[in-house]
Order: structure tokens, then C-alpha cells, then sequence
């Protein structure tokens, strides 16, 4: 799989997996532009995973070391609860179907 980069903060960053990939699961953009990283939401928009690029200084200046954080939102659309971190762009999808 090839991974895409696409430009954050005027930088190349890897988002870990194929954006083709993410768009065929029905993931839709969400980045905020105060975001540690870009995000994707779910189609039901009631999860939200942020794409952390491991070799980003701003990543390694917080020590992350996963490459995929997945958060549940509530009806509001609001942060609810972290479902969990993976490296595992399969791992991560798992996560996302188990828990929408």
C-alpha cells in the first residue's frame, strides 16, 4: 500500500495509509486547522480518527508514537471518549466498525 501525503501546515505528512483506501470506507476529511494532525470522520460522523505522522517534529515533540488515534463523538458531534491507538491502518479500521 502507498501511502499518501498530503500538505499540513505547509509540510508533506504522511497520513500512514492510501487516502483512496479511506475514501472507499466512506471516511470524509474533518481536519480543523488547530489540529495536532489531520482527521477523518466515519460516514455516520460519529467517529473521528486523527493521522499522526510519526516523523513530524510536532508529533515527536509529543512523543506520540502511534499513527492512529480514534475518539467516539457524541450526537453533538463532540468529543466523547478515546476508543483507542494503533499503528495498524487495519487495526484502526476494526476499531472504527466495532464501535460506530
Amino acid at each position: 500500500m502507498t501511502n499518501t501525503k498530503v500538505k499540513w501546515f505547509n509540510e508533506d505528512y504522511d497520513l500512514g495509509c492510501n487516502i483512496k483506501d479511506l475514501e472507499k470506507l466512506g471516511f470524509s476529511n474533518s481536519s480543523y486547522h488547530n489540529d495536532l494532525g489531520p482527521s477523518y470522520m466515519n460516514k455516520k460522523e460519529n467517529i473521528q480518527v486523527f493521522f499522526l505522522d510519526l516523523e513530524d517534529p510536532s508529533i515527536k515533540n509529543e512523543k506520540i508514537d502511534y499513527k492512529f488515534s480514534i475518539m467516539k463523538l457524541d450526537e453533538h458531534g463532540e468529543y466523547s471518549k478515546t476508543i483507542g491507538t494503533t499503528n495498524s491502518f487495519d487495526e484502526m479500521v476494526e476499531m472504527v466498525k466495532k464501535n460506530q
